[in-house]
């Protein structure tokens, strides 16, 4: 549902710096009649480094596809004018009315409707800008622009944040529709507020009430809005073009392809479930490709946001120290070498673009009835892009990913067992009645020794699957069909069945078997019933 335009009262309403107008302040009393207003609106663009934010490289950007209107001064709710700026922030109104009136721009676009909200202010309202009053009768042109606020040591207003991050959501967007501009975004809000920190739900919040406080934890899509961090001198991603863009990835993952990852914890160098695997390095890749050839991943963070950590995204090594089908550092490395020209590198002679790599997402990727994995997707892209099929192979036996190729999406023929035998096959059979055994690695429940993928053909047959594990420690099962949950056990113990459900004939099902135990290595028995 669009929202209505904010009052102009709200806590989500933020202060324009007038730029370039022949009217300041005070109360023009204009004769009413038929007037027009042009103008640029922009915002401060701060750049991110690895090493924090860039206050001194601070630049001025256009404010892109925003909603702008022209107000009553003395009545800012009523709209006398309406419109969208141009790419390069370009506005140009024209009414009949009075002549006393303020520009207001919106952070929110609206094809695709595209908001950032105040998740701490009780309407959730969308963040706007104003002029101070102009009196068009002897004004035509008003450039306005969102400043940063920075004073050197601290913020005095954050007029800016909004607009960069609804620009670097804009700029995904923007990417996506020229090389498929037939795609269609569903509408997104994102959260940014001054008071999102680090800190997730205290003692006593429900979620919701979490989010409203704005311990929102980390930047993150939460399967239905984005929220991103804001807190100064703490953490903050406004300015943090890659991050914005990771989180968005995952909106569109949500959105237009699909998504598996069970979520959590997760580093360079972890041996992790290929699912995770596959939606990290994704957000990671993916800022690559939208921001090229600015190809390091940078995240601002402490004291005047002087700090912060960072990757480019063409290091093959330091990001990557244990490559494979496990790695997210593997994965973003292979999808963007898939994208980029990789003119440097011998091993990369792929410059697919944005469009096969969106084809294959939203299609054989959504659809297929394995896990969301990098042998799904590869599977799927080398399926649509057979004459780049050998050097797609080269790239993945150059991460880690042996075998002659990906033959399919279940990693079938894959040797690269992440340190532990017990990690291979990546997927095994099962059918009714015969339990298989299956050793889990403890640790986190994330990670890829913690996770078991079995495939079950279906028979058009009622089933549940139960678990038999000897240890206390506690293991869960869930079946899937494309990815749809089906059946599931998740209690507390190791030794548990499923709701009945009906495998449907000719149908592939996949049963995810999920340690939590702390044991270093322990056994559980799955059985179809």
């Amino acid at each position: 549902m669009r929202k209505g335009l904010p009052s102009l009262v709200a806590a989500a309403c933020l202060a324009a710096q007038l730029a370039s107008c022949g009217s300041g302040g005070g109360g023009p009393t204009g004769p009413s009649g038929s007037y027009a207003l042009s103008g640029t609106l922009s915002y401060d663009k701060v750049p991110s480094t690895s090493l924090g934010l860039n206050y001194a490289g601070t630049v001025q950007k256009p404010v892109r596809g925003a909603e702008v209107r022209v107000v009553d001064s003395e009545n800012t709710n009523t709209v006398l004018a309406s419109g969208v700026t141009g790419g390069d922030g370009h506005y140009s109104l024209s009414w009949t009315g009075p002549a006393a009136v303020k520009i207001v721009f919106l952070a929110r676009t609206s094809s695709p409707v595209v908001a950032v909200q105040d998740n701490t202010s009780l309407t959730k309202a969308v963040y706007g800008a104003a002029s101070a009053t102009i009196d068009a009768s002897t004004t035509t042109t008003a450039n306005l622009k969102a400043a940063s606020g920075w004073t050197g040591t601290a913020y005095a207003s954050r007029s800016a944040a909004p607009f960069a991050v609804l620009d670097a959501a804009w700029e995904a967007v923007q990417a996506f529709q020229a090389a498929r501009p037939a795609v269609v975004f569903p509408e997104l809000h994102i959260n940014w507020s001054a008071n999102n920190a680090p800190v997730g739900p205290q003692a006593g919040e429900t979620q919701d009430q979490a989010y409203a406080a704005g311990h929102i934890g980390t930047s993150h899509w939460n399967g239905t809005e984005l929220f991103i961090l804001g807190q100064a001198d703490i953490d903050t991603d406004e300015f943090d073009d890659h991050v914005i863009v990771h989180e968005w990835g995952h909106y569109f993952e949500s959105k237009l392809g699909r998504s598996d990852s069970p979520g959590g914890p997760h580093g360079a160098g972890d041996i992790k479930d290929p699912r995770l695997a596959f939606g990290e390095g994704w957000g990671n890749a993916l800022s690559g490709m939208i921001w090229a050839p600015n190809t390091v991943y940078s995240d601002s963070s402490g004291t005047n946001q002087a700090s912060g950590f960072g990757f480019d995204l063409e290091d093959n090594v330091t990001s990557d120290p244990n490559p494979g089908w496990f790695s997210e550092g593997s994965v973003q490395s292979i999808l963007f070498d898939l994208f980029d020209s990789g003119a440097n590198e011998a091993h990369d002679t792929v410059a697919l673009g944005l469009g096969p790599i969106y084809d294959a997402l939203t299609g054989a990727q959504k659809n297929t009835p394995a896990m969301t994995t990098l042998f799904s997707f590869i599977s799927a892209l080398k399926a649509a892009n057979p004459g780049q099929a050998a050097a797609i192979d080269t790239l993945t036996r150059y991460r880690n990913v042996v075998g002659v190729a990906v033959a399919d999406a279940y990693g079938t023929g894959e040797t690269n067992n992440g340190g532990s035998t017990a990690n291979l096959p990546v997927y095994r059979s099962i059918g009714v009645g015969a339990g298989v055994p299956l050793t889990l690695l403890g640790g986190m429940p994330n990670a890829a020794g913690q996770n078991r993928y079995l495939r079950f053909p279906g028979d058009g047959g009622v089933h549940t699957v139960s678990i038999s594990t000897p240890t206390p420690d506690d293991v869960d099962v869930l079946v899937f069909q494309n990815g749809v949950l089906r059946a599931a056990a998740r209690g507390a113990t190791g030794n548990e069945t499923t709701n009945p459900f009906t495998a449907a004939a000719s149908t592939q099902y996949i049963v995810v078997v999920t340690g939590f135990g702390a044991t270093a290595s322990y056994t559980t028995t799955v059985t179809v019933n």
